[in-house]
């Protein structure tokens, strides 16, 4: 048996390790010559920061930043083909990456934290990983974008909003605060600061990041802090961090995890958590109680043990998850699911919390419930978990061979993570730190995938609400203990960095073949939504800068065609033109009403990725739209093409 220090380490913990996690909260570092001594080379280059190997470091970065530049000046956009942007990006951009890793892994073997050097570190690995697209392409990514850019301009044009319209003006959140920026910089839409958005948000999610690693209740020392950051930073690669609410909503979702964190975390062990940890105990026969439970039997918190400081951050936590309810429609709900589990294993002092949360969610809900579930079908995978969990990609024909290789990449990383994140939190366990705060961060997202499918989608969310606690775990899989701190164990940490870079780059990158959207396609989608008629809009696909105007809630409904089970046959063609002109009409014998099709280059390349149809079979059916007397083209260009029906029969 062994007892628990006020470190929450057991007796017996080596004294670098205990000395590593009291200095995780403050950044000091303890004087012991010993462990100085015990240091391996990389970390004795760092010792004082002083001479010319002081400032390696800082060299590399540097140079990152340098390469950085001279590769992004040589990127050639016009070559992406299937595995979009990676075969563009010139050996410049990888050297660039190469130094931020060895600096990383330099600044980590250190025996002191360099807070400032670390921060540079962390900066220039988002920059060169979320800066890049928006100076080599000339229109923000993403065709889904482009929708939060219409309810923008449709706010700033009405200066109200119409909850029968769409989902996304019954969670008016972010789509306000856009607007009022907007209007307040004098801006007519998002659309020329959109591109920037992946790294300003990226910044905003490590910035918080950083400060909720930092809680006492997570007994992280300052490299895992900071190896965790960056992990994070080298694998999110979900891509929701464009301008949308979702990227609003996470910062706002960490925020409340990390007031939590530092203000409401407790260490007391419910009973029958006692009792379940007891009988790991007689069955494995080798940890104490409070080694498991990873905190201590107590009595239940005493309401009036609260002082000034509980009450300002419920007030804050409240404020800010208030906000968070009316800025995104998921991310509340998993939000509470992981305090919830964090109150139920006596992680968490306001057992009352995460219910009030709850409530504060489904009370906004309620009157927008009927309107949600008939037009999206909120409880249509209710209970369907199997069903959830597959990923986007499942509902693709038959993946290319490029589009396969991404999947994979994407796939692999997100099973890499939560694999580290296991051994990580079975390597706290077994040495007596807390580890179950950090599990129930990790792994308590994927009860979300029991009530909602969210469009494919809420496996994906899963990961992301998962990553911070993940990459916590992983960072302490994968960090030596200081006693150990050797030569071989300074370079797991920076080789693990570059595994997870080798995977984020064809994962983020590898889809930008049919995510990049044109200027053509931008400025035709434009051109519909200012000049056309109002009626009905069918895509062959939805990948399409759609939706963007103030004037958009005027051409509904829009329809995917290869997702609506309106294609007569295996392949388009002259035989989809009848039902496409009977469903914009109104009628099957057709009529007066306006209605349009669109075609573009990126749809074709979406289509031709995920095997839903060829190049071949959208020019037979742009062939029979242009030949047909009920359609005219209305707008033309390289890479678009949008048919107008005439009505004549």
């Amino acid at each position: 048996m062994r007892s628990i220090t006020s470190s929450g380490l057991p007796v017996g913990t080596s004294g670098s390790q205990e000395a590593e996690a009291k200095r995780s909260s403050n950044g000091t570092t303890p004087s012991s010559g010993r462990q100085g001594g015990r240091c391996s080379r990389a970390g004795t280059l760092q010792r004082g920061g002083g001479g010319w190997a002081g400032f390696l470091p800082d060299v590399l970065l540097v140079t990152a930043v340098a390469l950085w530049a001279v590769g992004v000046s040589r990127i050639d956009t016009g070559s992406i083909g299937g595995l979009g942007l990676v075969p563009a990006l010139p050996v410049a951009y990888f050297l660039s990456l190469a130094c931020v890793v060895v600096a990383a892994g330099l600044l980590l073997s250190a025996p002191a934290p360099q807070p400032l050097r670390l921060t540079l570190c962390v900066s220039v690995l988002l920059v060169i990983l979320y800066g890049t697209a928006p100076l080599v392409y000339a229109e923000p990514r993403y065709g889904w974008l482009y929708k939060q850019v219409g309810v923008v301009q449709y706010i700033n044009l009405h200066g109200r909003l119409d909850r029968h319209i769409d989902i996304y003006q019954n969670w008016p959140g972010y789509f306000a605060l856009a607007a009022w920026f907007d209007h307040v910089a004098g801006l007519g839409s998002p659309l020329p600061y959109a591109a920037w958005a992946q790294l300003f948000f990226e910044a905003l999610f490590c910035t918080v990041i950083g400060y909720a690693v930092r809680a006492r209740a997570l007994g992280l020392t300052w490299r895992e802090q900071w190896l965790a950051v960056l992990l994070f930073g080298g694998a999110n690669w979900i891509a929701q961090d464009y301008l949308s609410p979702q990227a609003l909503g996470y910062v706002l979702s960490m925020g409340v995890l990390a007031i939590a964190l530092h203000w409401l975390s407790d260490s007391r062990s419910p009973r029958w958590l006692e009792r379940l940890s007891a009988g790991l105990e007689r069955f494995l026969g080798r940890i104490h109680v409070g080694v498991a439970a990873g905190g201590t039997s107590r009595p239940d918190y005493d309401e009036k043990d609260a002082g000034p400081a509980d009450r300002t951050a419920l007030l804050l936590l409240f404020f800010v998850f208030s906000v968070l309810v009316v800025v995104h429609e998921l991310s509340p709900y998993v939000v509470a699911i992981q305090l919830g589990v964090l109150a139920l294993v006596g992680r968490l002092k306001r057992k009352w919390v995460p219910p009030l949360m709850l409530a504060i969610a489904v009370g906004f809900l309620a009157p927008r419930f009927t309107f949600v579930n008939e037009k999206y079908g909120l409880l249509n995978s209710f209970g369907a978990f199997f069903g959830n969990l597959q990923p986007p990609s499942a509902s693709a024909v038959h993946l290319s061979h490029d589009a396969l290789l991404v999947a994979e990449a994407a796939r692999l990383l997100s099973l890499a993570m939560w694999g580290l994140a296991a051994l990580g939190a079975w390597r706290r366990y077994r040495s007596g730190r807390p580890a179950l705060a950090l599990a129930v961060l990790a792994f308590s997202p994927m009860i979300a995938v029991v009530f909602q499918h969210y469009g494919g989608e809420v496996l994906l969310r899963a990961y992301l609400f998962s990553l911070p606690w993940s990459a916590c775990l992983a960072a302490c899989a994968l960090s030596p203990a200081t006693s150990r701190f050797g030569l071989v164990g300074s370079m797991v940490p920076p080789v693990a960095l570059a595994v997870s870079l080798a995977l984020f780059l064809p994962a983020f990158f590898g889809a930008d073949g049919y995510n990049v959207m044109t200027p053509s396609e931008v400025t035709a989608s434009r051109y519909l939504y200012d000049r056309g008629r109002p009626g009905p809009v069918v895509y062959v696909d939805g990948n399409f800068p759609s939706l963007v105007g103030a004037r958009y809630n005027l051409f509904r409904p829009s329809i995917d065609l290869l997702d609506s089970g309106l294609a007569t046959g295996s392949s388009l063609g002259s035989a989809e033109v009848p039902p496409l002109t009977a469903l914009v009409a109104g009628d099957e014998h057709g009529g007066d009403r306006t209605g349009y099709v669109v075609i573009s280059r990126s749809m074709v390349a979406y289509a031709k990725a995920d095997g839903f149809a060829t190049p071949a079979e959208f020019r037979r059916l742009g062939d029979a739209l242009s030949h047909s007397p009920s359609w005219q083209v209305f707008y033309r260009n390289s890479d678009v093409t949008i048919f107008e029906l005439t009505g004549s029969s």
